[in-house]
Parts: C-alpha cells; sequence; structure tokens
C-alpha cells in the first residue's frame, strides 16, 4: 500500500463525505431544526458554492506554502469547524460553517491532484484517480452511514465523526507524505489566477469538464425518481440500484485512471462522452422495459465518473505545458469547474423536469455530454498540430 497516497484518499473520503453526505441529512435535519427540505438544500449548494470559491482563491493565497503542511493543517482546522458546528443548532451558523468547509475542500483537491500525481510510482494519471477513488467511496458509502447515524442518534453526532475523520486524515499525511514530495513550484513571480482563466485552450478544457459534469447531474440529480415514477420500482429497490450503481461509479474511477495511462488521455476522455450519451439515449429508449433500462442504469454507473482523473490530468498538463508553475492554479479550476457542472445539471435538470417532463431529460443529457464530445475532438486535433498530444 503506497501510504503517502492512501493519505490523501482518506483527506478525499472525509470532504467527500461532508459534501454528499450531507443528502442523507436532511430528512432528519427537518425534523430537528424545523427546516423545510428546500430550505435545507441550501446546506448542498452553499458547499459548492465554498468550493467553487475558494479552489483558486486560496490555492492563490497559500501558493508559496508547502503541500504537505499545508494539507495537514486545513484538514485539522476543518475538524475543528466541524466540531464547532456540531455544537450549534442555528441554521445561519451551519450554512457559513458548510461555506468555509467547501473553500477548504476546493483547496485540498487543487493541491492534492498535482502531488498525487508526483507520488504515484506508475503514472501522474493513476495516482490522480487514488484521490479521486476517495471521494467516490465517500459518494457510495457516506448517504446511507450517515442517514443512518442521524435517525438512530442525531444530526450532530455525523458532525463528529465527519471531524474525527479530518483529524486522522490529517495525522496521515503529516506522517506518511514526505517532505521533499511538499515542495511545491513557484517561480520568482507566482502565476496569476487571471492569466491562466484567460487562456484560451485552458477555458476548453474546463469547458469539457463543465460539459461532462453539467450533462450528468442533468440526469443523476432526478435519477431516484426516474427510477420510481418513470421504471416503477420501489424505494428499497431503488435505493439498491444506487448502491451497486456507486460501487459501479468506484470501480470504473480505477478502470479510467488504468485506460488513461495506456491508451491516452484524450482518445480516454472521448470514449467515454460518446459512452455515456449513447447510455443516457439507450435508457431513453428502454423506459418501456424497465428490467433492460435497470441494467443500462447498472453499466452507467461503470462509466459515470471514469473520465474523472483524466478530465483532471489534462486541464492541468495543458496549462502547465502553456504557462509554466500554472499546474496547482489549474488544479484548483478544474474543481471549480466539476461544481459549476453540477451546480449547472441540476438546475437546468429541474427546469427540464417541469418544462418538457422526466424522461426528457435522459435527452438533454445526451445531447450536452455530446457537445463534450465535439469539443474534446476540436482538442484533440489542436493538440496534434501542436505535437503536444495527451
Amino acid at each position: 500500500m503506497n501510504k503517502p497516497l492512501f493519505s490523501l484518499l482518506l483527506g478525499a473520503f472525509a470532504l467527500g463525505s461532508a459534501e454528499f453526505g450531507t443528502v442523507g441529512l436532511i430528512p432528519s435535519l427537518s425534523h430537528q431544526l424545523h427546516r423545510s427540505s428546500d430550505e435545507l438544500g441550501w446546506l448542498v449548494a452553499i458547499y459548492a458554492i465554498g468550493v467553487t470559491i475558494g479552489a483558486p482563491l486560496l490555492t492563490r493565497l497559500l501558493q508559496r506554502y508547502d503541500a504537505r503542511l499545508t494539507l495537514a493543517v486545513s484538514m485539522a482546522l476543518a475538524g475543528v469547524l466541524t466540531v464547532l458546528a456540531s455544537a450549534s443548532e442555528h441554521f445561519g451558523l451551519l450554512l457559513i460553517a458548510r461555506l468555509l468547509l467547501g473553500a477548504n475542500h476546493g483547496l485540498f483537491f487543487s493541491l492534492a491532484m498535482p502531488l498525487a500525481g508526483k507520488l504515484s510510482p506508475r503514472s501522474t494519471i493513476e495516482g490522480m484517480s487514488q484521490v479521486v477513488s476517495g471521494l467516490t467511496i465517500a459518494i457510495v458509502l457516506s448517504i446511507p452511514i450517515m442517514g443512518f447515524v442521524s435517525d438512530h442518534y442525531h444530526w450532530q453526532a455525523t458532525f463528529w465523526l465527519l471531524g474525527a475523520s479530518y483529524f486522522v486524515a490529517a495525522a496521515a499525511m503529516w506522517r506518511w507524505i514526505p517532505a521533499r514530495a511538499g515542495k511545491r513550484e513557484v517561480d520568482a513571480q507566482p502565476v496569476g489566477f487571471v492569466e491562466v482563466i484567460s487562456n484560451p485552450r485552458v477555458l476548453s478544457a474546463l469547458m469539457k469538464i463543465v460539459l461532462l459534469f453539467g450533462g450528468y447531474f442533468i440526469a443523476y440529480t432526478y435519477l431516484p425518481k426516474l427510477i420510481i415514477d418513470s421504471l416503477g420500482y420501489s424505494q428499497d429497490t431503488a435505493n439498491l440500484l444506487l448502491l451497486l450503481f456507486g460501487i459501479g461509479v468506484v470501480l470504473g474511477n480505477h478502470v479510467g485512471g488504468i485506460a488513461a495511462a495506456r491508451f491516452g488521455v484524450s482518445r480516454t476522455i472521448g470514449f467515454n462522452y460518446a459512452l455515456i450519451a449513447a447510455l443516457f439515449l439507450a435508457i431513453y429508449f428502454l423506459i418501456g422495459l424497465p428490467s433492460a433500462a435497470y441494467a443500462g442504469i447498472l453499466v452507467l454507473g461503470l462509466f459515470a465518473m471514469s473520465a474523472t482523473p483524466s478530465l483532471g490530468h489534462y486541464g492541468i498538463e495543458v496549462s502547465r505545458r502553456l504557462i509554466p508553475g500554472s499546474a496547482e492554479i489549474a488544479s484548483s479550476l478544474t474543481v471549480s469547474g466539476y461544481n459549476i457542472g453540477i451546480a449547472l445539471g441540476s438546475l437546468i435538470g429541474g427546469v427540464v423536469l417541469r418544462q418538457v417532463g422526466l424522461n426528457q431529460i435522459l435527452v438533454v443529457a445526451a445531447f450536452v455530454i455530446g457537445l463534450g464530445l465535439v469539443v474534446n475532438f476540436l482538442e484533440h486535433r489542436a493538440d496534434r498540430r501542436l505535437d503536444m498530444a495527451i
């Protein structure tokens, strides 16, 4: 076991549990805090806003500091903040805590992704996939675990568990990540955010991320409703399918990292886009055959996030080659891109649901991901012309 990479996986799992596990708390929080589900949805939204803003801002402000020290201290502070938040039942304070935790999430992934690439003995992309696997495992486990704990004990107990996981991750990073690996590339004049974000190639790389995650979350946000209302399955069956779907996401992330190392990042991304778009369309046309659509959703889980390491690596590598010393700023922008896609996808999916219908979200999702496939094709051609194929 690669202990330095495992410590980053622990951090990703803790942060992923904080981001996605909150969904499992909403029913008990609604009862215990006397708030509506719509109001509690802000606990999820404000976290994503914190990630989007905090990733580039904190990465730029802390650019000169050692990555190992920054990661360990930020995780420990997140633990303290989480424990303090559990002592309050004031909704406004919880929102502030979630905003700050989201900013910390953005900082972590901005530093952890490039660092994982350096720590991996085999390839940069496989190191990054190890970090992303912590996030995908959290997607599978955090919602049912945090929901169970809050139902049987209290929502505050879930915050204590999260706080403990932050402290464990902080200690593991400080103990296992070599000091030399934490040294960061910094030029005499640190690279600015505007210089990176204004580069057309970096922008197109971010567009690919937003289109994939936006298209994916157009459908994924309402997948439980589709399973129950359109396919006619029970809530228990839907929960089982989502659990199996999540396990597929974990496996697919690992396979995606291996595929990118073997076949190339751009090819892996293009194949993933085409397959996900095709699966969404297949599920749409199989709605009248629930068992076949059910199987299609299971297959979708294997490929749903398998391009995530490749997308992150591509954005960082393009920026690094064109703007030396910009890897961490680019990493922070990719983290923001994921969350912008998630937010926009959920919003667009809601509009489609209200204006057109539930089943049509699958078609719109496929169309948006198809746009990402076009962008990837154009970028791949540009890379070959410039002799910088990734």
